[in-house]
């Protein structure tokens, strides 16, 4: 279970998102993949936590943060 904090075909602007969320309790990583179109995509990700309330509670801390887009997911 991960919280995605954005999702960017611009590799700097997934690193800028990964500096800005980088102390909110989480390991943060930007993870390269392949977007629906083929084009590459870099998703920002804190995680991975083990259980649903933890995500909750790291969403909640992300969202408070001023990241509104977040979202859990499950990879």
């Amino acid at each position: 279970i991960y919280v995605q904090a954005g999702a960017f075909s611009d590799r700097d602007n997934a690193l800028r998102l990964e500096t800005r969320i980088h102390g909110f309790g989480s390991p943060v990583s930007v993870m390269h993949g392949v977007g629906n179109n083929g084009a590459s995509i870099y998703r920002v990700r804190l995680g991975p936590v083990t259980t649903v309330d933890a995500a909750d509670a790291l969403l909640n801390r992300v969202t408070s943060g001023g990241i509104a887009q977040a979202r859990i997911v499950v990879d």
